[in-house]
């Protein structure tokens, strides 16, 4: 069998993805990492895939996770004069990127990952991965691999920093990427759930066949956005706001899952929480407060109370879980 690991996109709601990986790697005697072939990840779910192809194991991503979200989630001026409710009035004007620019920097999302990563080069990574984002300049997207098949080398040598950088570069909250090659943005907006472009990397460029793929998708907690019937159909771009941008991601990881699904039947396995509207008002892409930290854990240890028992982990990854095991 051939294993994907595909990790959604999701801001600071990546702390519920890798506290899953990490519960899992706990229950599994540290195996759980070791049974996958291939990792893609989007956005934030690429920074996890990076890190743990780097070996980084999942206590010390989730680690990163925690001691660092606030640093990284801190706005910058003149977001940080705000009340956090004027911040998010102003935030979802399309206009106010014109006078404020982006609501964070990159700068201690670099900081942070240069702590993580260092000087580390995709060559050096040990587990295969792919990471999407887009190149602006091409106006199309772009792949990042390591280690997917010996003829791809052109980016052997793309720091590891960077390929962080560009799938995380997310519209409105980050600053667009520049590289050598193209100025980047953040992967989610073409492939937030990775899943389907890991199932192509394995048969096309690692020569797996398809009937002996296994994909397991851990999401970043989904959120549905819809309308009533009876609301305001002449919408402009004020009232559109970044709802538009959410609104695209959600509806294309649905299209996705669906997809996968029918092309993988019972070797296709999606791990996620759908939010309640209350949880989403606390839980959001940019929230790393005390509050939004202990709703992301407790919905981590929910999901794999859920999931440990599922079928698909022993039948299709060979992996038997347990109470105990040793630390993540």
């Amino acid at each position: 069998m051939f294993n994907v690991l595909a990790l959604s996109g999701g801001g600071y709601r990546g702390l519920y993805t890798i506290s899953v990986i990490e519960e899992f790697q706990r229950k599994s005697h540290g195996k759980f990492i070791e049974k996958f072939d291939l990792l893609c990840g989007t956005s934030i779910g690429g920074i996890i895939a990076l890190a743990l192809s780097a070996g980084k194991s999942p206590a010390e991503i989730k680690k990163f996770f925690l001691e660092r979200g606030q640093d990284i989630f801190s706005p910058r001026f003149p977001y940080n004069l705000m009340t956090e409710k004027i911040r998010d009035l102003a935030f979802r004007m399309p206009g106010a990127g014109m006078f404020f620019g982006t609501r964070y920097s990159a700068a201690s999302l670099k900081k942070a990952l240069d702590d993580l990563f260092g000087n580390l080069e995709m060559k050096d990574l040990k587990i295969p991965v792919i990471i999407p984002t887009i190149n602006f300049t091409k106006g199309s997207g772009q792949f990042y691999k390591a280690k997917t098949n010996r003829s791809l080398i052109h980016d052997a040598h793309k720091k590891v920093v960077d390929v962080a950088l560009a799938t995380s570069a997310a519209p409105l909250f980050f600053p667009m990427h520049n590289m050598e090659n193209g100025v980047h943005v953040d992967g989610g907006l073409f492939g937030n759930s990775p899943g389907l472009f890991g199932v192509h990397e394995a048969v096309h460029f690692m020569k797996a066949k398809e009937k002996n793929i296994c994909l397991l998708s851990i999401g970043s907690l989904s959120s549905k956005y819809t309308v009533s019937k009876g609301a305001n159909l002449n919408r402009g771009l004020f009232s559109w706001g970044a709802n538009l941008m959410k609104l695209s991601i959600a509806a294309q990881e649905i299209s996705f899952d669906f997809l996968l699904q029918h092309k993988l039947g019972k070797r296709y396995l999606r791990i996620d929480e759908i939010l309640t509207e209350e949880l989403s008002r606390d839980i959001g892409l940019d929230r790393a407060s005390e509050s939004s930290r202990a709703s992301l854990l407790q919905l981590a240890e929910l999901s794999t109370q859920k999931f440990t028992g599922n079928k698909f982990f022993k039948k299709k990854l060979n992996i038997k879980f347990s109470s105990g095991g040793k630390n993540a």
